[in-house]
């Protein structure tokens, strides 16, 4: 649910996305004509202050999202 991505702003069609909560790669990825795609590791460092946003209802709606993108809905 974390990280850093570049796309090319002609690789997808700004109006369409629709992302649900932090999802907006999820969104691209599947609407979009990206031909290549890098996955660059990072690891992370201990939580110095502030709470993760991440749980389980965010995990139940990226498998909505998800679920919605396959059927295009």
């Amino acid at each position: 649910m974390s990280g850093l991505f570049a796309v090319r702003h002609a690789a997808f069609d700004t109006p369409t996305l629709r992302p649900v909560g932090y999802k907006l790669l999820l969104e691209i990825l599947t609407g979009a004509s990206i031909r290549r795609t890098v996955c660059v590791p990072f690891s992370f460092q201990p939580r110095h202050s502030g709470e993760t946003k991440a749980s389980l209802g965010e995990g139940m709606r990226f498998l909505a999202q998800l679920l919605a993108l396959r059927l295009g809905m």
